[in-house]
């Protein structure tokens, strides 16, 4: 594969990614002089906030407080609609709670979805 750098710095540019230090140039994304193993770093001076990236509608989106951003929906059909605000402050209380359980950042926080 060729042109590594340059595609995942026009990945993140075209995906409008959130991010403090955003690469700048292809040589921000990764070293190419380096070897693959061991592993180099990747967007090394780069920092996101992965829910900050999911919880945010793309600027496209017209009234994004009030867009819809999960139809819940089963077999019968539509049940419930979460805006993008109401998300947000359903992730404030869950990470308010995860807080309150001595959660902290570098933590590992895995779970199950039943269906």
């Amino acid at each position: 594969m060729t042109h590594i750098p340059e595609f995942w710095f026009e990945a993140f540019r075209f995906l409008q990614i959130k991010s403090q230090n955003p690469p700048e140039c292809p040589k921000d994304v990764i070293d190419e002089s380096l070897e693959m193993f061991p592993r180099p770093t990747w967007f090394g001076k780069t920092v996101l906030n992965f829910a900050e990236n999911l919880l945010y509608p793309t600027p496209e989106i017209e009234n994004p407080d009030d867009a819809i951003a999960i139809v819940e929906a089963n077999e019968t059909g539509v049940s419930r609609r979460i805006s993008w605000v109401e998300l947000r402050e359903r992730v404030a209380l869950f990470a308010a709670a995860l807080r309150c359980a001595g959660v902290t950042k570098g933590d590992r926080i895995g779970g199950i979805a039943r269906l």
